[in-house]
């Protein structure tokens, strides 16, 4: 008989993307059971921990998978962990720089590609990035950023290509903070693998 899914699947194979969070899709509640006790979700969803995120934020956008252009992964996440290759693109919305740096951006657009052993639960050792070109709010380009991923603190594959440093480009030597919500219940993961979603979340660099 094969393996039930994990109640934390949905968290953990994609929790922002990337593609790392904004629209959440309705959980059942064994999920939503599953988060409230889980100590790094609650932080994540704490009102002064927010606060604190967006008042040392440099710049913050929502952030969305392009209409048609799903988040792959190559091969699909399965339960047990193994290497899998993940790309995609994020439209970055709704930017807002803080007070204390002024800045023109309004959208983003964020390709990313990296690889990492994971599995529906667990992810480690990211390896790539994500370049960022910015537009004011005419559609003007403004600069480009390039993103190493580090994957720090997050156990999803495409967070994990979310999450780390702006190497080169505008904002250069800044973090980046990103995470997703996918657009769908992923309860099939163990049972049959996870190879494309969409989803909603946020970008932060601080």
């Amino acid at each position: 008989m094969p393996a039930a899914p994990r109640p934390d699947a949905r968290r953990t194979v994609l929790s922002a993307a990337f593609v790392l969070a904004a629209s959440l899709v309705t959980a059942a509640p064994a999920h939503a059971a599953a988060r409230a006790q889980d100590p790094a979700a609650a932080r994540a969803q704490d009102p002064a921990a927010a606060r604190d995120r967006d008042q040392s934020a440099v710049l913050t956008c929502t952030l969305s998978t392009a209409p048609g252009r799903p988040i792959t992964f190559s091969p699909p996440v399965r339960l047990q962990p193994r290497t899998v290759t993940t790309s995609g693109t994020l439209n970055l919305r709704d930017c807002a720089s803080s007070g204390r740096v002024r800045s023109r951006i309004a959208t983003g657009t964020m390709t990313f590609r990296g690889r990492a052993r994971t599995g529906c639960t667990t992810a480690a050792g990211p390896r790539g990035g994500a370049d960022i070109t910015w537009y004011d709010a005419r559609g003007h380009r403004l600069a480009t950023s390039h993103l190493s991923a580090t994957g720090q603190g997050r156990a999803s594959l495409a967070e994990i290509m979310l999450n780390g440093r702006v190497t080169s480009g505008h904002l250069a030597g800044h973090r980046a903070s990103g995470s997703l919500t996918p657009a769908g219940r992923l309860t099939n993961c163990a049972l049959t693998g996870t190879a494309t979603i969409q989803g909603t979340g946020r970008l932060t660099i601080t």
